[in-house]
């Protein structure tokens, strides 16, 4: 008899009585304590049902905002209830009801919420049982063995391919059937992946025959991989309550995906932070170029033309030396690599009209541009990603980055977008503008009028106002008369304004009339509807004077903080403002963040101050920044002010920045920075850099 047969293992076990045979197949031995020592053999133990926390059982942590945890931290959203809790429920209050075991499977795909909705379900409809889970095949052995699965107990087998497969899974299979014929009541809740379920439920001949049998007596219930539109319904009514709901509900509504959202997205975000191997930080490049492209607007399809030649400013000077001649395609494999089965960063486009992909262009992750947007807030683009722009072709696209490019004093990286889309409405008021600021009154004064021969006043209207404020009021008339032969409202409300300076008010009635006719918008329709009503009561018509008043009122929009909080510290002194405005803060009013920015960098408190300012950035108000920046350079910390200045310009504002080169014109580098780059013939400037 050969030293490991299974009958040798058979004998040794009989003669030494410290353990019984459960199963002996091949060489593999499978075995339990005997009855007399299960109780020190079983590792672990069932404790009450509300005595487990959902991290314990397997719940995936959630995503968060960043500001209701830290990073690591376990985040547990509230829970929207789907039509397949109500048929759980069901099943379990009549377990609960009963005398008998059940096992219970909820069969769905990873990141569905399998875990998350028996947990939910356990909690609520079986507050008062034990719940027992066993961490591994050999554990769930020695608790059968030592029957602890005792009645109003919860066998917990989450991902319960861990117990079936492998060489244990007949074993504890046949176990478990012996489970589901004891007295209860009792439930055994399992998970499964829907392929791991079929492939245990269909497996021919003996192969898996216990397993098989197992789950032929299982109640399955599916766990839907998206939310239907009553599911979507039902989490709308949380998002006010809950900013891991609201940031999945943002970034999920369009594909349903919401639970795989909520678990995958902090992985997703760690695989983009944190890169590994050796292709990793190009991977890392290609994804963030792909963020920064989103986040300034583009909504086309990202081609990899564009993505590939932005990369190389993402990376270090050894990285780039040292990436190999197949990098990118090995960094579009890293960026498209799934995480948890379900998310990755890049994903194919679907053909707008057949079936396949469409080649050369990704869709980044709606989760990493939520999460990008937010953490590169303040961070500017290299000079690579600009120039990778010539790979773009929608004009939609082009004019949201030049745009984004302006507000962030990337004027030559502006003019150069908003070239290429010239004949596009506005774009040659906008170059208009940009010349006439850099003093090349020629070119604002071409542009503007080859704007009018294509029938848009805009530009006119911007050379007009240029005019007037240097105090040539003939000249700018002239201008805006020709706005207003092509019914532009702005320059017709203008020309109200002069006539009726002039006390032409007969002519400034009709002028006002034709600009709110011509859908004027804004604080100048209310302008307008406060010139007719200051003009009809001059004239004696008080009724029609009271109407337009009205009209006016109604779209003013006033706003009072900074003098609430004078007022404040007026009746009750500083620290009953900033007490008034951290309550407001936490409130989620985010120009108090900025008031409070104020009052810290008035106190002497620059650190604090600047905590302040950047938790407005965070959410996109750029005032605190640029305001301290002001404050700085009056107090003379002039790179403290350019500091402050630039990251507002990053985030968007560049009204620090202009201050500042406005009263440090003398330094020739902020005039390079901060001049919108067109020489005397319009073209784009040589870059300082």
């Amino acid at each position: 008899m050969e030293r490991n047969s299974p009958e040798r293992v058979r004998q040794q076990a009989k003669a030494s009585g410290d353990a019984q045979i459960i199963q002996v197949a091949g060489d593999q031995h499978i075995y339990v304590q005997a009855p007399g020592n299960v109780s020190a053999a079983v590792a672990d133990k069932a404790r009450p049902v509300l005595a487990w926390t959902a991290s314990q059982l397997g719940v995936h942590a959630a995503i968060s905002d960043g500001q209701h945890g830290t990073r690591g931290s376990f985040v547990l959203p509230r829970y929207v209830r789907r039509q397949h809790d109500e048929e759980l429920r069901v099943c379990i209050e009549t377990v609960s009801r009963g005398t008998g075991t059940k096992l219970v499977v909820l069969r769905g795909g990873s990141c569905t919420g399998k875990t998350r909705t028996a947990f939910e379900a356990v909690r609520t409809y079986l507050p008062d049982w034990q719940l027992l889970f066993p961490k591994d095949a050999d554990s769930l052995l020695a608790s059968l063995a030592a029957d602890i699965v005792g009645p109003r107990t919860v066998l917990w087998l989450n991902e319960a391919q861990n117990y079936l497969d492998g060489p244990a899974g007949e074993t504890c299979a046949a176990a478990l059937r012996r489970l589901l014929e004891a007295a209860g009541p009792c439930l055994v809740v399992a998970t499964l992946w829907p392929e791991q379920h079929q492939e245990f439920s269909t497996s021919p001949g003996l192969e898996r025959a216990q397993v098989r049998a197992l789950l032929q007596q299982a109640a399955v219930h599916e766990v839907p991989a998206r939310f239907s539109t009553v599911d979507l319904t039902a989490l709308m009514e949380q998002v006010h309550h809950d900013t891991s709901l609201a940031t999945a509900h943002i970034t999920s509504r369009a594909t349903g995906m919401v639970t795989q959202t909520l678990a995958a997205g902090p992985d997703l975000v760690d695989y983009y932070e944190h890169p590994t191997g050796p292709f990793g930080p190009y991977g890392k490049a290609l994804i963030t170029a792909a963020v920064d492209a989103r986040r300034f607007g583009v909504t086309a399809p990202l081609p990899l033309d564009f993505l590939t030649a932005a990369v190389p400013g993402y990376l270090t000077d050894a990285q780039r030396a040292n990436a190999p001649h197949d990098w990118e395609t090995h960094a579009l494999a890293y960026a498209c690599a799934p995480v948890k089965h379900v998310a990755s960063a890049f994903s194919p486009v679907p053909h707008p009209t057949g079936m396949g992909a469409r080649p050369g262009v990704v869709r980044l992750a709606d989760y990493l541009v939520y999460h990008g947007s937010r953490s590169r807030r303040l961070s500017a683009p290299p000079e690579s990603f600009w120039l990778a722009t010539r790979f773009l072709t929608s004009a939609a696209d082009l004019h949201s980055l030049a745009d984004a490019a302006r507000l962030r004093g990337r004027i030559l990286q502006a003019t150069s977008l908003y070239l290429r889309i010239a004949e596009e409405p506005g774009v040659l008021a906008l170059l208009t503008e940009m010349a006439n600021e850099v003093g090349d009154e020629a070119r604002a004064e071409s542009l503007a009028h080859q704007a009018a021969e294509i029938g848009d006043g805009s530009a006119l209207v911007v050379l007009a106002a240029a005019r007037m404020a240097a105090g040539n009021r003939h000249g700018a008339e002239t201008l805006y008369r020709k706005a207003a032969d092509l019914s532009h409202p702005d320059a017709l409300l203008a020309l109200g304004h002069i006539r009726r300076k002039a006390r032409d008010h007969i002519a400034a009635e009709r002028l006002y009339r034709e600009a709110i006719d011509a859908d004027l918008t804004g604080y100048a329709l209310t302008e307008a509807r406060r010139a007719l009503a200051d003009i009809c009561e001059q004239s004696g018509r008080q009724t029609e004077a009271e109407q337009w008043s009205r009209k006016a009122t109604s779209g003013v929009q006033r706003f009072r903080l900074r003098s609430l909080a004078d007022i404040q510290q007026r009746a009750g002194g500083k620290a009953a403002a900033e007490s008034s405005f951290k309550r407001s803060a936490d409130d989620g009013d985010q120009m108090a963040l900025v008031i409070l920015a104020e009052m810290r960098e008035e106190s002497g408190d620059h650190i604090g101050a600047e905590e302040y300012a950047y938790r407005a950035a965070d959410v996109g108000l750029m005032d605190g920044l640029d305001n301290l920046a002001i404050a700085r350079a009056n107090a003379g910390d002039l790179v403290s002010a350019e500091r402050l200045a630039r990251l507002a310009a990053d985030g968007g504002s560049t009204w620090a920045l202009w201050e500042l080169a406005r009263v440090n014109s003398e330094e020739p580098k902020w005039e390079k920075v901060l001049r919108y780059g067109l020489t005397a013939d319009g073209c784009p400037a040589e870059p300082w850099w």
